[in-house]
């Protein structure tokens, strides 16, 4: 078993012995300006582990690793290229489909420092040095398990409140274990880390969230804590095995306030100034149409994006329509176009997009008032040729769910292609 006492000390020390070091690094660097090297020069190619140091002295691992002036984050399968480029005498990495960006100056070539931007009031800092094992991210997870969480699990996260349901899936070879946590809005996508003796330990960072699950295993019970980016989120989580409990399904969430009126709306165009997109209009008659509400702060959503790209560009010949509508951080309506343009184009999104309103569920219910309500990000959807509303899904499962995303995408395809052909 882990002792909590001397894990936690453990944790809390060195934390914030490195937030320390960030804060003297930053006063070195606001005093003075010391000769700048290309990325390439200045960092050792290979394996880093970085570390961000959250508020109560806990920190969340990543990895990453450096080559020429890449820098790529890697959580499980999933790979993130971002562009290491000089200004003045930092290094910015940018996540241009989230608006995000770590900006670290290092320090000899082995040693980093910096922020992560998650916007313009979130500067989360970490640390990070190279590492001679990329599987290696909690600073002890050289240590050996004493238990195994390979399977599926019912799970209840924030206990004390706002309580909700998930399935967490994990795999586990030795102590590394990969997996995710699927809820009724979505999943929380690559997770990776260790079981050491008794206890679970799990992280992620993709530009535009950082988590950290940390629980303890008795029998066949989970029980443990929830952060995200710098702070602790209210309570805890448990975990029971079963193979049988299920979430409420996604189509079952999101319903039409009344069937039988003509569902409409009509958003500013992303594409040009002073467009609308409209709907119904001529753009659309006679076609199969998909609208998703999403938002580019959002990871799952970016997911959805992704498959539903290559979705448009396989069917839009054969009469398939995708409209977005996106629920933006920005304040103004100019900069939410141009938040919504620079996703378009890093994600290669050939279907229009509109501007739906701000970043909240709230805002977006109001949008779309024809519907009982907009509980999650993305949200999606599918009209016939005469312009019904046949479906609605809430949330996305995506790549890291496995066998749920492979079952969704093959049934999208299939219902696209039934509406098609009515």
């Amino acid at each position: 078993m882990v002792d909590k006492g001397s894990s936690q000390s453990y944790f809390i020390i060195n934390s914030w012995k490195n937030l320390l070091v960030v804060l003297c690094l930053f006063v070195g660097l606001l005093s003075c300006n010391e000769q700048t090297h290309k990325p390439e020069e200045a960092l050792t190619s290979g394996n880093w582990v970085g570390r961000f140091l959250l508020e109560d002295g806990a920190y969340i691992p990543f990895n990453f690793s450096v080559s020429d002036s890449t820098l790529e984050i890697s959580n499980s399968t999933e790979r993130i290229s971002t562009i290491m480029k000089q200004e003045n005498d930092s290094i910015v990495c940018r996540f241009p489909v989230f608006g995000t960006k770590l900006k670290f100056v290092a320090y000899g070539k082995d040693s980093l420092s910096g922020l992560w931007y998650k916007d313009n009031k979130q500067h989360v800092p970490f640390v990070a040095k190279p590492t001679l094992n990329a599987s290696i991210r909690f600073s002890h997870s050289l240590s050996s398990a004493t238990s195994n969480v390979q399977g599926r699990w019912k799970v209840c996260f924030s206990q004390k409140k706002n309580p909700y349901d998930a399935v967490g899936i994990f795999e586990q070879f030795e102590n590394e274990v990969t997996g995710t946590f699927l809820t009724e809005t979505g999943d929380y996508r690559f997770l990776q880390g260790n079981v050491i003796a008794d206890s679970l330990f799990l992280s992620c960072f993709d530009g535009a969230h950082a988590f950290l699950f940390k629980a303890q295993k008795r029998e066949d019970t989970l029980s443990g804590v929830f952060y995200s980016g710098n702070s602790y989120i209210d309570s805890s989580w448990s975990a029971t095995k079963s193979d049988s409990f299920e979430l409420a399904d996604p189509y079952n969430i999101t319903r039409l306030n009344n069937d039988s009126a003509v569902f409409s709306f009509a958003f500013p165009s992303v594409s040009k100034k002073g467009d609308t997109i409209r709907f119904p209009s001529d753009r659309f008659n006679n076609k199969v149409v998909i609208v998703q509400i999403l938002g580019s702060w959002c990871p799952n959503c970016r997911d959805e994006s992704v498959f539903l790209s290559k979705l448009y560009d396989e069917y839009h010949p054969k009469g398939l329509e995708i409209i977005g509508v996106g629920f933006e951080k920005q304040n103004s309506l100019e900069e939410r176009i141009a938040r919504l343009r620079s996703y378009s184009s890093n994600l290669s999104i050939n279907y229009p997009i509109g501007v739906g309103g701000g970043a909240s569920k709230k805002e977006a219910s109001e949008s779309f008032n024809q519907l009982n309500n907009i509980s999650s990000f993305p949200t999606c959807l599918f009209i016939d040729k005469v312009g019904r509303v046949r479906k609605i899904h809430t949330g996305f499962y995506g790549p890291s769910t496995g066998p749920y995303y492979h079952e969704y995408t093959v049934g999208v395809k299939a219902f696209v292609e039934e509406l098609l052909d009515e």
